[in-house]
This record gives C-alpha cells, sequence and structure tokens, in this order.
C-alpha cells in the first residue's frame, strides 16, 4: 500500500479543492439573488399574477444573466475536476495514504449533487462508486446519488414538471448510475408527493402549510420541505417558487437588508411593469398592496403607478367599504337609503325605524353585489372615476 498519496492523486485533488472553492463563491451569489427573487414573488403586490411574475422573472434573470451563468460554469468545472481526478485515485488504491483525497472527493461531489450539474454528480457518484477496486465506498456514492437526484426533483418542481414525472426522470437518472432508481429517499418523497398533487400554492409562496393538500402529509410538511427543498432552486422556475422559509413564514420586507433587496430586484421590476424608478417605488408601497388584496390585478396596480393614480384609488377603496361588512361596494348613499325607508314606512306603516333601515340597507346591497364582485366593482368604479383606463 502506499504511504502517501501519489504526486498524480495531489495534483487531481488540489484541482478539485480549487473548482469547489470557486463553486461555493458562485453559487453564495445565486442563493443571495434567488432569496431577493423569492422575496419579491410573495410579497410585491404586482407580482401576485403569474403573468406578471413570469415576466419579472425573466427581467430578473436577464439582470443577473452573470451570476447565474457562473454557477452553472463553475459547476461543469468542479465535475470535470472531479472525472479527471477519478483514474488516479482508483490506480492508488483504498489507502491511508489517499484517506485526505478521498474525502475531499467526497465533499466535491456533495457539492456537485446540490448544484446545477446534479445529472454530473449521479453519474460520478456511480463511476466512482463501482467496482471492487472502488476508492469511494458505495454507501458513500449512494447517498450522493440520492441528493442529487432530489437536487433534480426539486428543479422540475420549480419549473412545473407534474410531480410523477419528475419522480420518474430522477429515479431514470440513478437507474442510469448503477444504483437503485427508487432508493428509499426518492420512493418516500414520490409516494408523500402522490398522484395528481398539486404543488401550485406551495410553489407559488412558499407556504408549507399548503403542502398537506399536495400529499405531504405523510413524510410531515418539514420533512418534506427539508428534503426536497432545504438549499432552494438554482434558477426559480417558470412562473412558480422554490421555498426559502421552512418554518411557515413567510418572507417579509425588514429595514435590514432593503436596499440590497430594491438594488437587486428594482430595475427588473420597472421593466416588467414599464414604470420609472419613482412609479416602482410607488408600486411597491402601501396603497398598493391594500388595491391587491381588494382584488386589482397586476395590470390594473401598473396602470395606476403609471399615472400616479395610486392613492386616489386607495380613496375610492376605503369610500366604498364600510365598516360594518368590510366588503367593497356595500357602502350606502344616505339619500338612496333614507328614500327606500320612506317607501317602506307608506308600504307598511307602523313598523320600528330599525327595521325599515335595515331592510332598505339589506336591499341596496344585494343590488350592488349582484352587479359583480367586490373587485369587479372597484374596477369599474376606478373606470367610471377615470382612474383606470
Amino acid at each position: 500500500m502506499l504511504a502517501v498519496a501519489s504526486p498524480a492523486v495531489v495534483e487531481a485533488t488540489a484541482k478539485v479543492t480549487a473548482a469547489r472553492t470557486a463553486y461555493a463563491d458562485a453559487r453564495t451569489e445565486v442563493s443571495r439573488l434567488n432569496s431577493q427573487l423569492e422575496r419579491a414573488l410573495r410579497t410585491e403586490p404586482s407580482l401576485r399574477d403569474p403573468e406578471a411574475a413570469e415576466r419579472f422573472r425573466t427581467e430578473f434573470l436577464a439582470e443577473h444573466a452573470d451570476a447565474y451563468e457562473a454557477e452553472r460554469s463553475t459547476a461543469q468545472s468542479l465535475a470535470t475536476a472531479l472525472r479527471d481526478a477519478e483514474p488516479a485515485i482508483r490506480a492508488d488504491g483504498m489507502t491511508l495514504g489517499n484517506a485526505g483525497p478521498r474525502l475531499e472527493i467526497l465533499q466535491g461531489l456533495e457539492t456537485l449533487a446540490g448544484s446545477s450539474e446534479y445529472r454530473q454528480a449521479i453519474e460520478l457518484a456511480g463511476r466512482y462508486g463501482r467496482g471492487h477496486d472502488a476508492t469511494v465506498p458505495r454507501e458513500e456514492t449512494a447517498a450522493i446519488a440520492e441528493r442529487a437526484a432530489l437536487t433534480g426533483l426539486r428543479e422540475d418542481l420549480a419549473a412545473g414538471t407534474d410531480p410523477q414525472a419528475a419522480v420518474r426522470t430522477a429515479g431514470g437518472l440513478l437507474g442510469a448510475a448503477g444504483f437503485a432508481s427508487r432508493t428509499p429517499a426518492l420512493s418516500a418523497i414520490g409516494n408523500a408527493i402522490g398522484a395528481g398533487a398539486d404543488l401550485s400554492a406551495f410553489m407559488r409562496t412558499g407556504d408549507p402549510a399548503s403542502l398537506g393538500a399536495a400529499g405531504f402529509g405523510a413524510l410531515g410538511s418539514a420533512a418534506a420541505v427539508t428534503a426536497v427543498f432545504a438549499s432552494g432552486p438554482i434558477a426559480i422556475g417558470a412562473g412558480v417558487v422554490g421555498a426559502l422559509s421552512l418554518g411557515g413564514k413567510f418572507v417579509t420586507r425588514q429595514i435590514a437588508g432593503d436596499n440590497e433587496y430594491h438594488a437587486a430586484i428594482d430595475a427588473a421590476l420597472a421593466r416588467t411593469h414599464g414604470l420609472t424608478a419613482e412609479q416602482t417605488q410607488a408600486l411597491m408601497g402601501r396603497a398598493a398592496g391594500m388595491l391587491a388584496n381588494a382584488g386589482l390585478s397586476s395590470a390594473d396596480l401598473a396602470a395606476l403607478a403609471r399615472t400616479n393614480n395610486l392613492d386616489a384609488a386607495l380613496a375610492v377603496l376605503a369610500s366604498g367599504t364600510p365598516l360594518d361588512t368590510g366588503v367593497y361596494g356595500d357602502a350606502i348613499d344616505p339619500v338612496e337609503r333614507d328614500a327606500r325607508m320612506k317607501a317602506l314606512e307608506q308600504e307598511e306603516p307602523g313598523l320600528p325605524y330599525l327595521s325599515y333601515e335595515m331592510r332598505a340597507v339589506d336591499a341596496m346591497r344585494e343590488e350592488r353585489r349582484a352587479q359583480g364582485t367586490p373587485a369587479e366593482l372597484l374596477v369599474a368604479d376606478l373606470k367610471a372615476q377615470g382612474l383606470l383606463p
């Protein structure tokens, strides 16, 4: 047995170490950007509509294309370094002399398993663990392959792939690399997802409370989220969002970090809606949030911001939303109410005042609600006042 690792192994593992360090730096930046993207998609009122969210995602990825490309290129470099090192590691054999290099190889494979090159991680795990002369224990490479398969599953789900198709793809990658295609971890996740499970609510908001309906109850929400989404997508999938927060809490704005947040998203958000910087800031404010909660679409909010009418629209919303119901359109015109009460009194004299009032108010609200939903009524009123085109 070799007392020390061969020069070839020392050189090869040094390249793996350098590649892994470069990847870690690139991935840190992508993770930071993903957290800002996820925060925007969860919290910005003007991104609640899927079409607007997808436009913003496209603009955001274009804005930060260099960072996402760095993650991909450094992951590819790490995969190449690991591939080039395998013959030298195998030639040395499993000895005390190359225990350190073998540990470095394991760390490199584990890092690659969580990257955009997860497919290569599975294939390389199979390569390193193959044969009687394998220098990395099979149980170690199997665990790495499973983690890489789960990265792929997470990526496919984030891209909107059907859950069962995503499970089949992950299983196929494992099988092609010489691992059981239905490993315990993958099987558990696949069973938890269940046939036809709808993950859209979770992928849109990242709220683990929605996972019960998606079939994750078999594992428990926390276990399922941790297993599949713990490190977040490499690049957010079209129209949907992976989970960053695992505690059931939505990402909310905080003063600390707002400068970084705005630096990351403002330009992309402005291009998404065709707004100026000042209009974009207004679109991210309190008025837009309340109007979005009232049912206005992303396009309506952008139109109000573009004409500087967000505050005026909020005043309309407030005037038409009485405290007793909190429903837009239920506000009562006192003149019409009094006229109806007088008509009721003439038809049925002698009833208590409150009876006339309640009957008049109920009739007016029922008629108003029959004209459309609260959101539809609000939009109609905003158009009638010239605030929306």
